[in-house]
């Protein structure tokens, strides 16, 4: 199994709400020791924010291997997403994915408050907790799995007709 994280850019270089963290390093330090306890289930994968490729370094120490293949052709190769309050779990909803919404900048985004397959977590020690339970034989993983799954059709429909239906719509617009 793979467990994919999606990269943040440095927030920490602007304005943010609040986080736990000083320096991306960091943050970097507390995802790797964080995941470290799921090494053996998982092939901990990173796609590091393509603003911020040094993401990918950071966690290296880790174990966690750093990819730039495009996160919108990963996710469906995953098992278990983390994601950074980011538009890229959206992706990880339409495949079923369960995934894991670590708000470590805090900006209280209630975007996906509503699907079911998404754990929201803003405290480090709440991410710890619940990474802790994903093993992919536990009673937790299985079940965000099978919410996850029954919740995908009303992100996406995955027939392999979306480029026909956009073409559509654009054609109907331009005549």
């Amino acid at each position: 199994p793979m467990l994919l994280i999606s990269g943040c850019p440095n927030q920490l270089a602007g304005s943010i709400p609040h986080c736990e963290f000083s320096s991306m390093q960091d943050v970097a330090t507390h995802l790797g020791e964080t995941l470290r306890q799921l090494a053996d289930d998982y092939h901990l994968v990173v796609r590091p924010h393509p603003n911020y490729l040094e993401f990918g370094d950071f966690l290296r120490p880790w174990g966690v291997v750093s990819t730039q293949v495009p996160t919108s052709h990963l996710v469906p190769l995953c098992d278990l997403f983390v994601a950074f309050a980011s538009a890229t779990i959206r992706w990880a909803a339409a495949c079923g994915i369960p995934t894991i919404n670590y708000d470590i900048f805090h900006y209280g985004y209630n975007d996906f408050a509503n699907v079911k397959g998404v754990r929201t977590v803003c405290a480090s020690s709440d991410f710890v907790s619940l990474v802790g339970t994903m093993k992919p034989d536990s009673d937790t993983y299985q079940e965000a799995r099978s919410l996850s799954q029954s919740d995908a059709a009303y992100w996406s429909v995955m027939d392999g007709q979306c480029i026909d239906r956009i073409e559509g719509v654009i054609d109907a617009a331009c005549c």
